[in-house]
């Protein structure tokens, strides 16, 4: 049976990021790459940018800026923001997956086309089963997204009781679309479902477009999230969906995740640490990949747990905070914007990382008082950029 330091179950931004940092520190690596294609709005804020810095980023990652936000209410009375500055990237979720798997490959992990059947722990090693043969590993590395079977089966941890259930669907852009969304602009409704928001991302002449929400036993009788899907499509001129994609974006609640059993580390979905309030989950993916390499480099999976509590789940409280008052009171949130639409900058603050969604209240506070506030780029600050 053959050995590795570390098997990395899954080829996504979490686990190419852990799989290249290991490697590159003269680790043994073993990628598992299922090929699953998931269905992602692509929005990567620029907060997490340097990450990409890292890994070398394609032409094509600023090709879509977002420059520009239009906070929607049921498609009727959208509140338009210009920023000086451009907050995030829309990019195609398929491109950017294709463009790491080779940079991993070139950096010298080993990548084999199989997903993992079956694990056992021997002693101190995991021998580990896969569609395409049987291996042995001192550090198995879990980047393989929100499969709550491969959680059941693998006794790693529940599904968190903060998760969003969306449907993605893309198309050409409507006559409305075009008209409405000019190059650079996102366009968030918040009135599209209940407890949850519709987008609509513009790439060129392709639209990504879809709902989420996280409570579907809040939505009206004879409703579904396709329903909601259509009618949200229908508000904006797009044709009505007839292909599209469940997707779950698992973000943290109130109960610390399950980051590690053993010399297992869970990262990115597997660990539900997408943003509660933004539902963004990539770049949360790569930074939690490459603090699982640290970890695992040291030799202590303590390590990667405390990171994440310091940073990402420490900053996630307040996220979760956050998406509690935005959509539970849409009406309300949308309301002050239109009053009050410079508000939206420090959305774009948010994205650009100047701010972090703790130090948010202080910003608003300081926007009263006169002061502003500093970021944590301690070891365990949200922010830091000590793994470059």
């Amino acid at each position: 049976m053959e050995e590795y330091d570390v098997i990395v179950a899954g080829l996504g931004p979490a686990g190419a990021g852990a799989a290249t940092e290991l490697t590159r520190a003269g680790a043994r690596v073993l990628a598992l790459d299922s090929g699953a294609k998931k269905p992602c709005g692509g929005c990567i804020s620029m907060r997490w940018s340097w990450l990409f810095d890292w890994f070398g980023k394609p032409k094509w990652f600023e090709d879509h800026q977002v420059n520009r936000l239009c906070l929607n209410w049921q498609g009727k009375i959208p509140v338009f923001w210009q920023t000086k500055k451009f907050g995030a990237v829309l990019v195609d979720r398929n491109l950017l997956d294709n463009h790491l798997v080779p940079k991993v490959k070139a950096g010298g992990v080993e990548i084999l086309n199989a997903r993992l059947k079956s694990l056992r722990q021997v002693k101190s090693k995991y021998q580990i089963r896969t569609t395409k043969g049987d291996f042995r590993c001192s550090w198995l590395v879990d980047a393989s997204g929100s499969s709550l079977a491969l959680k059941k089966k693998f006794n790693l941890g529940n599904a968190s009781s903060f998760t969003y259930k969306a449907l993605v669907c893309e198309t050409k852009a409507s006559k409305k679309v075009t008209e409405l969304l000019s190059r650079g602009t996102a366009l968030i409704d918040l009135g599209a479902i209940p407890l949850g928001y519709g987008w609509i991302f513009q790439r060129g002449e392709t639209v990504n477009f879809g709902v989420a929400t996280r409570r579907l036993d809040k939505l009206p009788p004879q409703k579904n999230l396709q329903t909601c899907l259509a009618a949200f499509a229908q508000s904006y001129g797009l044709e009505t969906p007839q292909r599209f994609r469940g997707a779950v974006i698992p973000c943290p609640d109130r109960k610390t995740p399950l980051l590690s059993r053993g010399n297992i580390l869970l990262t990115g979905d597997a660990a539900s640490l997408a943003d509660p309030f933004l539902g963004e989950g990539i770049g949360q993916a790569m930074l939690s990949g490459r603090l699982a390499a640290e970890a695992v480099l040291k030799g202590k999976a303590d390590y990667y747990k405390t990171s994440i509590k310091k940073g990402l789940l420490r900053e996630h409280a307040h996220a979760r905070m956050l998406a509690g008052l935005i959509y539970n009171l849409p009406a309300k949130a949308h309301g002050l914007a239109r009053r009050h639409p410079g508000s939206l900058e420090t959305g774009f603050k948010l994205l650009r990382g100047e701010i972090t969604h703790k130090t948010l209240w202080g910003h608003i506070l300081g926007k009263i008082l006169g002061f502003k506030p500093s970021l944590d780029r301690s070891p365990g600050g949200y922010y830091s950029k000590r793994l470059n």
